[in-house]
């Protein structure tokens, strides 16, 4: 082929997406790459609980846990698309206030939130990547994500979104328990709300696909 009639773009998506083989017989088609891809995480975890009596009728105690995680993933792209950073942090939260009227009546007042958010981001900056590219027109800038590079027969670039996951619950009750000689009853309500707010950004520095269709193979219909 003409060095003239080699894309530029395409040449440099090659150098920067698809290292050449390092592993194998030079006839090895797959699993010819291999590299160590470090992952890192730390776990903090925080917990406390405290208990009072007020009086002899009046008892509350409250607890609360917070986690703390975070992680560099090393994944199974090719690089240097194989890592990703994630955070997630988890909190539970409970109060609860036990009152007795009396002998037969008590009175149980529970109010609790659990709170779960998944925040995870590739490492590179798509923008940037297109920039080394060559390719112009795409008006976003500074945001973690890749373009999508899918060559029939060869690893996709595509990997998990850039993206936050969020998942709140409250929980509310009361429990009012009257016991009379060999009867108890109970009266109450439970009341749990769940709200579930997040956003993927998908794909958006767009999808570049080479199915071989002009030449007969997908890398030079790059």
């Amino acid at each position: 082929i003409p060095t003239s009639r080699l894309s530029t773009q395409g040449q440099n998506v090659l150098k920067i997406f698809y290292p050449l083989p390092n592993y194998g017989p030079p006839t090895l088609q797959s699993g010819n790459w291999r590299g160590v891809r470090p992952s890192i995480g730390s776990i903090k975890i925080t917990d406390a609980r405290v208990d009072h009596n007020f009086s002899e009728r009046d008892v509350v105690f409250a607890h609360i846990l917070y986690k703390h995680i975070t992680s560099l993933n090393a994944q199974a792209f090719m690089p240097p698309l194989g890592q990703a950073n994630q955070q997630r942090n988890s909190t539970t939260g409970v109060v609860s206030w036990t009152h007795t009227f009396g002998p037969g009546l008590i009175n149980e007042a529970r109010a609790g939130v659990g709170r779960n958010s998944n925040r995870y981001h590739p490492t590179l900056i798509g923008s940037d990547l297109l920039s080394q590219i060559g390719i112009p027109g795409i008006a976003i800038k500074g945001v973690y994500g890749v373009p999508f590079f899918t060559l029939n027969g060869l690893t996709g670039t595509n990997q998990t979104s850039n993206g936050l996951s969020v998942d709140t619950n409250y929980q509310f009750s009361e429990t009012l328990t009257w016991t009379h000689g060999s009867h108890s009853t109970k009266f109450g309500f439970d009341a749990i709300p769940d709200f579930i707010p997040g956003f993927t950004y998908g794909n958006i520095y767009g999808t570049y696909n080479f199915s071989g269709t002009y030449t007969g193979n997908s890398t030079a219909d790059l």
